[in-house]
């Protein structure tokens, strides 16, 4: 729409038919800066989905570790106090058998 004069930029086109143009060109822009928010939003949830669902994994993965790790410790105090009563056991009735014997 413009042409070069001798000094200054001479507007070739009507006025109404520049401001139409200048308008399209800034819709045109607009959508561009919408679709490039968009763009820019989804990319950012996707990031914190994804991060949600890591973040979830780990916490899962804590989880199970921890069940195993408790359930290793019940089963040490399990075996000790198993192993506690067998001896405990074997010298009552060894005093027993002694008792017996000696009325």
């Amino acid at each position: 729409p413009w042409t070069r004069g001798s000094t200054q930029l001479v507007c070739v086109q009507s006025n109404s038919a520049v401001g139409e143009e200048v308008k399209d060109a800034e819709a045109a822009r607009a959508k561009q800066e919408k679709r490039v928010a968009l763009r820019e939003w989804e990319r950012r949830k996707v990031k914190e989905m994804r991060e949600q669902r890591e973040e979830e994994e780990l916490r899962k993965v804590a989880a199970e570790a921890e069940k195993s790790a408790r359930r290793a410790r019940a089963q040490r105090a399990f075996r000790k106090w198993r192993r506690m009563r067998r001896k405990n056991m074997y010298f009552s009735n060894r005093l027993d058998a002694a008792y017996k014997e000696t009325s």
